[in-house]
């Protein structure tokens, strides 16, 4: 994957990565990890 780790990634950036089926599972995954750490 080309997500670059050194800065927390944005709802905006999330929604923007998500064109494809593919993207909407990591998209939710991003969801899930959101509510458990609270960005």
């Amino acid at each position: 994957m080309g997500l670059t780790q050194t800065q927390p990634l944005s709802k905006m950036n999330i929604l923007k990565m998500v064109k494809t089926k593919e993207n909407e599972k990591l998209y939710t995954h991003f969801n899930i990890t959101n509510s458990i750490y609270k960005c």
